[in-house]
C-alpha cells in the first residue's frame, strides 16, 4: 500500500513541480517549494508568487488534487510505515488473532516460539504448503536480534508479514528494513505513543533548521514549524537578491512540509480522539447496559438465529452493533448470505474446512435495499432503541422483510 501511495505522492509533486519550473523558469528547488506550498494550500506568503492565469487555472486542478487524492494517499502513506496505527478496529483485531495464536504455541509458557513452533502456526494457519525453507526464511527475517526463537513483540504483525512473503520474496526483502527500523507495538496504544514520538521529532527537526539556518529565536522558530504543518504558513523564508529561495532553503521546506502535514493532522486526530474517548466508552456502557425495548426484542429474535421467538447470542450482539450505529442490516443480510453460501451442509455451523474453503461463492444480491429504510431507520432513539412513535411497524410487516432477505 505504501509503495502506492509513495508513488502517487511523487508523481503529483512532480507535475507541479516541472510546470513552475516551465512556466517561470524558476531553479527546480524553488518550483519543488512552490508545488508543496500551492499544493498543500500551505502559502507561505513569501515573494515566490504566481503572475499568469493559466498558472493559476493549473494551480486550481493542483490543489484539488492535492487536497483530495493525493492527501489521502499521504496520509496513507504515513499511517502504514506506522504500522498501520490509524485503523484502531483493524489493529485490534489482528493482535488479537496474533495474541492466540502465539499463547496456543507457546507450549512451555516461555513467552517465546522457537522456529519449529512457526511452522506449526503457519500449518494451522492454513500456509501447510510452505517449504522448510521458506518457513526458515520467514522465521529468521522477524527474528531481529537474531536468537534463534521468536519473543512476542517480534510476533507482532505476524500474519500480516507472512502475506507480505507471499505476495512476493523481493518485496517481503524491501520491506524488512522498514520491520527493523520501527519498533514493533504490542498494543494500540503503543503505536499511539510512536506517532506522537515521530511528530514530536519531526517537530523538533523543523525547529532546530530555523534556529541554525535562518538564525531564528526559538518562539519564531517554533511559529514556522507548528504553522507550516497546520497549513498557516505564518513565518516563511526570505528570498534572496533574485527573488527566488536558496537550494538547501526550499528543498527543506518543501519536504518538511510535504510529509509533516498529514503526520500532524494524524497526531491531532489522535489527540483529539482521546479527548472525548472518555464521554464515548461511558455512552457505548450505557447502550449495552440498557434493556431491550419491546420491539426491539421483536426484530432481535428474528436478526441471525431461526425464527423461535428468543434471542441468542448472536442476535444480541448484532442488536447491539445496530443500537451503536455500526453497522445496519443491510450489512447483516450480506454478511448472513456469506454465511449460508459457505454452510454447504445448510447444518446452521461452519466446520474448519468449510470456513478456510477458498473459492466460495458470495451472496447473489447485496444491492436490494427494499424495506431497508423502514427497518433502519428509527433505530437508536437518543442512542438506546427503535421509535416506534416516528416509524410504527407491525409483526407482519417484519416478518415479511425477514422471509424476503432469506430468499
Amino acid at each position: 500500500m505504501w509503495e502506492t501511495c509513495f508513488l502517487a505522492v511523487v508523481t503529483w509533486i512532480s507535475i507541479g513541480t516541472i510546470f513552475y519550473r516551465v512556466e517561470y523558469g524558476w531553479p527546480l528547488a524553488t518550483a519543488f517549494f512552490y508545488a508543496v506550498d500551492a499544493g498543500m494550500s500551505i502559502g507561505f506568503c513569501t515573494e515566490v508568487a504566481e503572475t499568469t492565469k493559466r498558472s493559476r487555472a493549473f494551480s486550481v486542478l493542483f490543489i484539488l488534487l492535492g487536497a483530495s487524492v493525493v492527501g489521502g494517499c499521504l496520509a496513507l502513506f504515513v499511517a502504514d510505515l506506522l504500522e498501520g496505527v490509524s485503523n484502531t478496529i483493524t489493529a485490534e483485531y489482528r493482535t488479537l488473532i496474533e495474541n492466540d495464536a502465539f499463547e496456543r504455541n507457546d507450549h512451555d509458557n516461555t513467552g517465546f516460539l522457537e522456529f519449529s513452533d512457526i511452522a506449526a502456526v503457519l500449518k494451522e494457519a492454513g500456509y501447510d504448503f510452505l517449504p522448510n525453507e521458506q518457513i526458515r526464511y520467514i522465521s529468521e527475517g522477524i527474528d531481529k536480534d537474531s536468537d534463534q526463537r521468536i519473543s512476542r513483540r517480534e510476533f507482532n504483525g505476524f500474519f500480516r508479514k507472512v502475506d507480505l512473503f507471499l505476495s512476493g520474496v523481493d518485496t517481503f526483502q524491501r520491506r524488512k528494513w522498514i520491520h527493523r527500523l520501527l519498533p514493533d507495538s504490542s498494543s494500540v496504544e503503543e503505536g499511539r505513543y510512536f506517532v506522537y514520538v515521530v511528530f514530536l521529532a519531526w517537530m523538533a527537526m523543523g525547529i532546530s533548521w530555523g534556529m541554525i539556518n535562518q538564525k531564528w529565536d526559538i518562539i519564531t522558530s517554533t511559529h514556522f514549524a507548528v504553522s507550516a504543518l497546520a497549513t498557516g504558513g505564518l513565518t516563511a523564508p526570505p528570498v534572496n537578491e533574485r527573488g527566488v529561495l536558496p537550494t538547501d532553503v526550499a528543498i527543506f521546506v518543501g519536504v518538511f512540509s510535504l510529509f509533516g502535514v498529514p503526520l500532524f493532522y494524524l497526531a491531532m486526530g489522535y489527540s483529539a480522539k482521546l479527548l472525548i474517548q472518555a464521554h464515548l466508552a461511558e455512552n457505548e456502557q450505557r447502550i449495552i447496559r440498557t434493556p431491550l425495548k419491546p420491539y426491539e426484542y421483536l426484530i432481535g429474535s428474528h436478526l441471525t438465529s431461526p425464527e423461535n421467538d428468543v434471542i441468542h447470542l448472536s442476535d444480541f450482539i448484532v442488536i447491539q452493533f445496530l443500537r451503536r450505529g455500526l453497522t445496519d442490516i443491510n450489512a447483516i443480510k450480506m454478511i448472513k448470505k456469506q454465511f449460508e453460501a459457505m454452510d454447504r451442509s445448510g447444518n446452521g455451523f461452519l466446520t474448519f474446512e468449510e470456513a478456510t474453503r477458498t473459492g466460495i461463492p458470495g451472496p447473489d444480491d447485496y444491492a436490494e435495499t427494499t424495506g431497508r429504510n423502514e427497518v433502519v431507520e428509527g433505530m437508536m432513539d437518543a442512542g438506546v432503541g427503535l421509535s416506534v412513535a416516528s416509524h410504527p411497524r407491525s409483526d407482519s410487516m417484519w416478518s415479511e422483510a425477514m422471509r424476503k432477505s432469506q430468499q
